[in-house]
C-alpha cells in the first residue's frame, strides 16, 4: 500500500476519532475507511462559471453504538447546481452542502454541513463537515464528515484545459448525540 494512501487512512481515522469524543458523549454510527468521488460537469476552471456537482461516497465499514445494526452505507448529494464557481473556492471554506446517507438495513439520515477546508502538510486537503442530522433516523443528531483528497489533483485539474472535472479521496463519518 503506497505510504500516501496509509497516511490518509490514518488521518481519517483520527480524525473520525478525534470528532466523536469532542462532539458528543455517545456516538450512534461511526463509518470508516470511506472512498469518495466527486464529478464537476463542466469542469471547474479559475474562470467563473456555473458548475453542477455530484459527490458519492461508499462507506464499506459502519459500527452502531446503541440502536440498530449497521454495517455499512452510500452518500450521495444529488446533483448541485453551484453559480460562479471557481477553482479558488475549492481551496476556501466550502458552501454548506447537503447529503443523504443510506444504510445497509435500509434506513436513512440526511445532513446539512457546514466545511472547513484543512491543509495538511501541503499535500492534502481534509475537508471537516459539521453540522446536524435534518431528516430521516438519528433526526438532531451531531454529525462529523471528514473528506480528503491529493493536492495536485486539484492543482492539476484546475490548470487543464477542460478543468477540474473530478477528485477522490477517503471519507468518515460519526452521528452523535449532543451532550
Amino acid at each position: 500500500m503506497p505510504l500516501h494512501t496509509t497516511v490518509l487512512k490514518g488521518l481519517v481515522l483520527a480524525s473520525c476519532l478525534a470528532a466523536s469524543a469532542a462532539w458528543a458523549e455517545t456516538p450512534l454510527v461511526t463509518c470508516v475507511l470511506g472512498a469518495s468521488t466527486t464529478t464537476y460537469n463542466p469542469g471547474v476552471t479559475n474562470t467563473p462559471r456555473d458548475v453542477t456537482y455530484q459527490s458519492t461516497t461508499h462507506f464499506p465499514a459502519c459500527v452502531t453504538g446503541i440502536f440498530r445494526p449497521i454495517t455499512s452505507a452510500v452518500a450521495d448529494t444529488g446533483n448541485v447546481l453551484h453559480e460562479d464557481l471557481t477553482c479558488l473556492e475549492l481551496v476556501r471554506p466550502l458552501f454548506p452542502t447537503q447529503a443523504t446517507f443510506f444504510w445497509s438495513d435500509g434506513g436513512f439520515s440526511t445532513v446539512t454541513l457546514t466545511q472547513t477546508r484543512m491543509e495538511v502538510e501541503g499535500t492534502t486537503t481534509l475537508l471537516v463537515g459539521t453540522g446536524t442530522v435534518t431528516a430521516g433516523r438519528y433526526l438532531n443528531a451531531i454529525a462529523t464528515r471528514t473528506l480528503s483528497s491529493a493536492n495536485v489533483d486539484v492543482t492539476q485539474g484546475c490548470l487543464s484545459a477542460e478543468g477540474l472535472k473530478r477528485t477522490n479521496g477517503m471519507a468518515s463519518l460519526v452521528l452523535a448525540l449532543p451532550d
